[in-house]
């Protein structure tokens, strides 16, 4: 995507552990404004390593630019803008390679449907303190280890439960970032929890960031970009510590995160950890490391339900509260932190409820709303999903509503090896799963077991 006009440009100074200034040039109104942004990436002290590689420091700073374009900026319609990045970047003859620069486009323009131009320059002043100061190590013992993201999410949670136990000589580096206070409390909280039941096993790498003296331009909550700058920093994180990958631990159903109908608005179509999503951001890092990385998400064929099962079998559901799945912008009043009726929250309720788990997850709404958008729309989904599994070929049908299934099924199996079909079968028995597991969830409700406002009707029989 090209576009003749520019609406906005960031011009950053060198990002520092302290307050840095940030020009954002708004072009349509031919207007200045100015904030500053901080990053805390003290928490990188966690191995043998003396300091932080450069290339690592720069995409931290890559990260961070990109988080405050996509969030200060509100959109006012489903309009494409276009943003030019101005960033002094230490790796600045790695960063100024043309396909860098073209992966680097490619990659946001899939994530947000914008156009984006970067310009770097050489940074001339020191690193941050990680990057000049010899660390002491928090003692993380060379061997096998895996790095992360980290979110505080019940995913999160459920898929670092199930690798502890898979693989018991593994260390688990955790990574979480954001702004949000509670969210970064929630993080470390869960963090010790597990930590404390595997012995110690795991390690939480935070890489805090914050802003202040933002322009009041509105802010943007459904950032596209939010995955790709959470993968970057995973990345940052993974290559310091010497891993060439980085995991993600995220159910299947709400990786590929299928369109909703297309008379739903306004819901939530990102792409943060689709699969495809993941194969690009791996090209991209790869190709500024210039050596192979790989970003994995090892749930990709797992529902949601078979994910938090690890965590009930193994007797540990007093977890499953602690952790967050809400898409709403987190609130701390009366302690409620996740609304209970977007997309997130409903596929958290329906997995428990799958489960024959009681959910006591407190949820600002508890009632489940039949008439509610979300609800409806994914009520719509599976009824279409299983009328087209009912088809006399599941495959064929599947993904000829839901075309980002070939691609997937195609890129699986050119990185796997494998044949194709596996991958088509792979995908199918996971929305079989699904559907069945919804079955429960409708039947919960109709029962009036899982706190609805009414008896949930059947919607579009005639698909």
């Amino acid at each position: 995507m090209k576009t003749a006009r520019l609406d906005y440009t960031f011009l950053f100074e060198p990002i520092q552990n302290h307050s840095t200034n940030v020009t954002l040039l708004t072009h349509p109104k031919d207007k200045r404004d100015c904030f500053t942004i901080s990053i805390n990436d003290n928490s990188l002290s966690t191995n043998w390593l003396s300091t932080v590689p450069s290339i690592s420091a720069d995409l931290l700073d890559l990260a961070i630019a990109i988080h405050a374009a996509d969030r200060l900026i509100k959109r006012s319609a489903d309009i494409p803008l276009s943003f030019r990045i101005k960033l002094p970047v230490r790796n600045f003859d790695t960063f100024s390679k043309s396909e860098v620069c073209n992966l680097l486009t490619d990659v946001l323009e899939w994530y947000t449907n914008d156009c984006w131009y970067f310009e770097f320059s050489k940074r001339e002043i020191s690193g941050r303190d990680v990057e000049v100061q010899p660390q002491l190590p928090l003692g993380i013992q060379p061997g096998e280890i895996e790095v992360a993201l980290w979110s505080g999410g019940l995913d999160s949670l459920s898929g670092l439960h199930t690798r502890l136990l898979a693989n018991t000589a593994t260390h688990h580096v955790l990574v979480g970032t954001g702004s949000n206070f509670y969210v970064l409390k929630k993080q470390q909280q869960i963090a010790r929890e597990i930590d404390q039941s595997f012995s110690g096993r795991t390690s939480l790498i935070q890489i805090p960031y914050k802003w202040s003296k933002t322009p009041v331009t509105g802010k943007n909550f459904d950032q596209r970009s939010r995955g790709l700058v959470f993968i970057l920093i995973g990345v940052a994180c993974a290559h310091h510590i010497g891993n060439g990958s980085l995991f993600i631990y995220e159910n299947g159903v709400g990786a590929i995160n299928l369109p909703y109908s297309k008379a739903e608005v306004g819901l939530d179509q990102a792409r943060s950890v689709h699969p495809l999503s993941l194969l690009r951001v791996s090209k991209l890092v790869s190709s500024l490391l210039s050596a192979p990385f790989q970003v994995i998400n090892p749930y990709l064929f797992w529902t949601k339900a078979q994910m938090v099962k690890s965590l009930v079998n193994n007797e540990r559901k007093e977890l499953i509260f602690l952790s967050s799945s809400c898409d709403r912008k987190h609130r701390r009043q009366d302690g409620i932190a996740q609304c209970g009726v977007c997309t997130s929250c409903l596929l958290r309720r329906q997995s428990l409820s799958a489960l024959g788990i009681e959910d006591q997850t407190h949820y600002d709404k508890n009632l489940i709303d039949k008439d509610g958008a979300h609800f409806r729309a994914m009520q719509y989904q599976v009824n279409r999903i299983r009328f087209l599994l009912k088809q006399q070929d599941p495959w064929v049908s599947l993904s000829e509503e839901y075309h980002d299934l070939n691609d997937i099924a195609d890129q699986i199996s050119f990185q796997t090896e494998e044949e194709i079909n596996n991958s088509r079968r792979q995908l199918i028995q996971l929305y079989t799963e699904y559907a069945d597991e919804w079955k429960l969830f409708e039947e919960h409700i109709e029962k009036g077991t899982s706190n609805t406002m009414l008896p949930m009707h059947h919607h579009n029989k005639n698909i």
